[in-house]
This record gives structure tokens, sequence and C-alpha cells, in this order.
């Protein structure tokens, strides 16, 4: 099952081409937007430079200071999330753990239940009927339903510090990391299900530095975002 999968995928998407230089994705030469330019339009703008003033005051730093500050945490998660992500794409039992975050990996696989088995990492994807496409990190095949559940890593420190609200028809989630990885999981979802899959669930494992992790369920939002992906305007150009 797990082979037929797997061909039937690979058959699916094999015109998809990635430039990872550019982080753009190609059907046949024409480019398709990625999930992430997508999730942006579902936020709200948060002006980052009144903020940093703020913090600024408030801890007797220049602006240009916190804003720096702020570039190289960024910059330094961005790294551990790719060197964490390698890991995981790359484990397959063997692999010793350098740090905690990719011994929360190797735990997740380790303690994976005996009825989930796993069908792709890093699969790349891309729908036919919206023109978007995206890669998910992890597809496993739930042999109790013959579904897949899609799942990816993440390495934040904090997934619900918020700012805002997210834009309709999103107005009562707020705007944090949680709430746009439930989007992305979602989109992700409209593609396996146009490749003739059900998904029965959408899982978010969060990693933690400490070598522990957490998987959180999260809602199935592909009715919603169908509703803006009908809309000519909707898609964006990267």
């Amino acid at each position: 099952m797990i082979k037929e999968i797997k061909d039937k995928l690979d058959w699916m998407f094999a015109d998809l081409i990635f430039d990872e230089g550019r982080h753009l994705y190609f059907v046949n030469g024409v480019p398709h937007p990625s999930v992430s330019s997508l999730i942006k339009k579902h936020e709200t703008k948060v002006d980052f430079n009144i903020i940093a003033e703020r913090v600024a005051e408030r801890e007797g730093k220049t602006v240009e200071e916190i804003q720096a500050q702020w570039t190289k945490v960024k910059d330094d998660a961005c790294a551990l999330g790719t060197k964490t992500h390698s890991y995981a794409e790359f484990y397959d039992g063997t692999q010793i753990p350098e740090n905690g975050f990719q011994e929360a990996a190797k735990k997740f696989f380790d303690e994976l239940p005996p009825y989930y088995e796993v069908v792709y990492k890093e699969l790349r994807m891309y729908s036919r009927e919206y023109k978007y496409a995206g890669t998910s990190d992890l597809l496993l095949y739930d042999k109790r339903f013959d579904t897949l559940v899609i799942a990816d890593f993440k390495t934040n420190k904090d997934l619900w510090k918020s700012y805002q609200m997210l834009k309709k028809p999103f107005s009562s989630l707020q705007q944090n990391n949680y709430n746009k990885y439930q989007l992305q999981l979602s989109y992700y979802q409209i593609m396996l299900e146009q490749a003739g899959y059900k998904v029965s669930n959408r899982a978010l494992i969060w990693l933690k530095k400490d070598g522990n992790y957490e998987v959180h369920s999260t809602d199935d939002l592909t009715k919603e975002l169908k509703t803006c992906l009908s809309k000519s305007s909707w898609i964006p150009s990267d």
C-alpha cells in the first residue's frame, strides 16, 4: 500500500520543479505561489517599527539595537529549523542527535504507533485547480482507517504569542504561529484531496529543546480556504 501511494504521488507531482535558491515552484515553466505566500494574505499587517520603539524605550536601548536583536533571533531560529528538519528528513533510526531538538525528532519517530507508516518525507506537491504549491515535512498512512495524516515539524519557542487577529474568514482566530500553521496544513490537505486521498488528521509536531515533543491535531479549515482560493484575485505571484 505504501509503495502504491508513493508511486501515485510521484506521478501526480512529477512535473513540479522547485527552485531552492529563490524558493519558487514551477509546473511546466509556470510559476506557482507557495503556501507560505498564501498564508501571508490571511495576516493583518503589524507595524513592528512601533513595537520596536516601545521595546527600546522599555529596555533603554535604541530601536536599531532592538531590530538587530530580532534579526539575529530570526536568523538563528531559521538555521536551527533547517538543521532540525534535515535531521528528521534523513532519520532512519541510526543517526545520533546533536541537540535537544534532534533528540525530540528521534523520539517522535521511535515512539510512532505501529498503525502509522511513513509514506513520504519532504513531499512537494501542487494544486492543479488552484495553481499553488508547497512542501509537507511528513506524510503518514493510518492503517486503521486507510487514510493519510499530514504532519509538520516546528521548533518555535512560542506558538501562541499574538499581536492581531487574522483576516476574514478567520477573523475569530488570533494571528499567531499556531493558527498560521493550521492554515498551512489545511492548504496541504486540499492538494492531497485533489490527488484522490482522504486526510484524517493534520498534525503539528512541536519539537522542544529539552528533547521532548508535543503533537497537536489542527482543525480542518479547507472549506474556508477553498472559498478564498475560488476568488480570481486571491492567488498572488511569488
